[in-house]
């Protein structure tokens, strides 16, 4: 596994870690649980591009 990806999912635990916790004690309706969903979205899908366009031999930064 590459070190760049690593570092990824070192952040996913992370954020999911503290959007968990900060459910807990705010709810999950809390604005401050819903940054942390947001930034955890953020995070996976740069984890999961490299893959994506490999896969399907696409750009993911192409404009349409």
């Amino acid at each position: 596994m590459s070190n760049d990806r690593q570092v990824l999912l070192n952040q996913i635990e992370e954020l999911r870690q503290q959007m968990v916790e900060s459910a807990e004690r705010l709810g999950f309706g809390h604005p401050q649980v819903l940054r942390y969903s947001q930034k955890l979205d953020e995070v996976c899908t740069q984890t999961m591009k490299p893959q994506f366009q490999k896969k399907y031999q696409i750009d993911l930064n192409a404009s349409i």
